[in-house]
């Protein structure tokens, strides 16, 4: 914990995780705690802006990446991600697709896995009350994106919220997890 992302802070994600974050201009560290399912159900499906190499430290981490068709009889829609400091959103595109389900891959820990900015996948914890990541990645830009139902909300609002002002450090890593 005596490193730098020691002294960052933890934040809740929409996607099941906690994540602590160090920067330093367009890469960024990332460790995140995976102790719950996301809160969007149906809106697991999403790209970055960002290549990610992911460590598993803990754990196993499943994920499944899509290839996204447009097709006006699809029955999922895109929807774009925009980012605040404590929250981000999702805003509905007329754009209908259907998913291809081209990989399914379990990484336990131990293995690094890449994820190149823009390729559609979700990622959650496999058979395991536990797993943690430390993931390093590299802004390439670009709008984000998110596939949901097609006859879902316009616009959905996910808190990204401090979990506590104390640092990872201070907090320790059994009293960050029981948030």
């Amino acid at each position: 914990m005596e490193t730098p992302l020691g002294s960052a802070t933890l934040r809740s994600h929409p996607l099941g995780f906690k994540v602590a974050r160090v920067s330093n201009g367009s890469i960024h560290l990332r460790l995140h705690l995976w102790t719950r399912a996301a809160e969007q159900p149906g809106f697991e499906v999403h790209d970055h802006s960002f290549d990610l190499k992911s460590y598993v430290v803990e754990g196993a981490i499943q994920q499944i990446t899509f290839t996204a068709h447009e097709d006006p009889d699809g029955d999922r829609c895109v929807y774009q991600v925009a980012y605040g400091e404590s929250r981000s959103s999702l805003r509905k595109t007329d754009i209908a697709v259907r998913l291809e389900e081209p990989r399914q891959s379990v990484f336990r820990a131990g293995t690094t896995y890449f994820l190149p900015a823009g390729q559609l996948h979700m990622a959650e914890r496999h058979y395991c009350a536990l797993a943690v990541s430390l993931a390093l990645t590299h802004e390439k830009g670009g709008q984000p994106l998110t596939i949901g139902p097609r006859n879902g909300p316009s616009e959905l609002v996910a808190a990204r919220s401090l979990l506590s002002e104390r640092s990872l450090m201070e907090l320790g890593l059994r009293a960050a997890l029981s948030f």
